[in-house]
């Protein structure tokens, strides 16, 4: 069910609800779903074994269960600043967050993102251009150093390996030149929406990685490699996040070779970085003020209205909630992907 669900909708999180505790208890990623699977079949255990799993059954695993990304519920208030927000995603290592709502018993309203916050964040300071007319290389936002690549005639499992073991969302696939030719993202699931049955699951894990990229283009997704140099703006890089809402740019040098990466996170952490006066301004008006202000007379800038401004992001707008029984009291194999809406 989760596999189904998954392929069908464009979610990458969803809140874990344990019905016997009454509680949120964790998120799922797609990154987590993928995992699961290598790692079980790695374990001889077959598709169809896992498949009859209950997730309580998974997230108890003393080996998988300890995999997952979110291993507990952390969350923020709707009533939180984005500031707030920020430091938390920053501070837990946390890829998503859910925001909940006090009004209705700690409900889940949305699950943000790193992207999330960036596309707003942009959208309030981009006009402010000297604040960033300084280089990514200059700032030092993103990484510059042992920088991590695969080859394009890489296996997809060894592909997915390196990404596990570096804790990495993505990875530059180069030539046999070294030159950067694409991306491959650990969240992709196009060898698992392509398979008809279990066993082409795992026979997709062997597929070449440049094959699996090859096969996106083909049924028209969206190009996901995109590059600068070192000496690109903050600026250009806002322009461009503006334009094509990239998750990550790969910094090349004169010969396309990778010298850097520069993801949606690092941008995030640069404006945690600069503190809690950038993200506690106000978003009233066309733009946000970036002069010196009182604290005590400056509106904070909270979760709510960052959420309504950007009420049409997926991330946002469509997601859901994973139903399992609690491990007390597991009767059968169970549950099922639920339209929390």
């Amino acid at each position: 069910t989760v596999h189904r669900a998954r392929c069908g909708t464009d979610m990458q999180a969803a809140p874990l609800w344990d019905s016997c505790r009454r509680k949120f208890v964790g998120l799922m990623t797609v990154v987590d779903f993928i995992d699961i699977l290598r790692h079980y079949h790695q374990r001889s255990i077959s598709m169809e074994e896992l498949a009859s799993q209950s997730i309580s059954h998974v997230l108890g695993d003393p080996q998988e269960g300890k995999r997952m990304q979110h291993l507990s519920f952390v969350s923020v208030d709707i009533n939180s600043t984005l500031y707030n927000a920020c430091n938390t995603l920053h501070t837990c290592a946390l890829r998503f967050l859910p925001v909940i709502s006090p009004d209705s018993g700690g409900g889940v309203l949305a699950v943000i993102s790193h992207l999330d916050v960036l596309n707003f964040l942009v959208s309030q300071f981009r006009e402010q251009r000297r604040l960033f007319e300084h280089s990514i290389l200059d700032l030092r936002i993103g990484t510059f150093e042992n920088l991590i690549t695969v080859p394009h005639n890489s296996l997809l499992r060894d592909v997915l390996h390196v990404l596990e073991v570096n804790d990495i969302s993505a990875v530059p696939v180069v030539d046999d030149e070294g030159r950067v030719k694409n991306v491959y993202c650990r969240s992709d699931i196009t060898f698992l929406a392509t398979a008809t049955d279990a066993e082409s699951v795992i026979a997709n894990l062997d597929m070449v990685v440049a094959d699996v990229l090859s096969q996106q283009r083909a049924e028209g997704m969206s190009e996901r490699l995109h590059t600068c140099s070192p000496d690109t703006s903050l600026q250009a890089i806002f322009e461009l996040f503006a334009e094509v809402k990239f998750r990550r740019v790969v910094v090349v040098d004169a010969d396309a070779r990778c010298v850097g990466v520069v993801s949606v996170r690092d941008l995030v952490a640069h404006f945690v970085s600069r503190g809690r006066r950038w993200l506690s301004m106000s978003a009233s008006g066309t733009s946000a003020s970036v002069r010196p202000s009182s604290p005590t007379r400056m509106p904070k800038l909270r979760l709510a209205t960052s959420m309504r401004a950007h009420r049409n992001c997926s991330s946002v707008t469509r997601w859901y909630v994973i139903v399992f029984e609690g491990s007390e009291r597991i009767e059968r194999p169970s549950r099922c992907v639920c339209d929390f809406e």
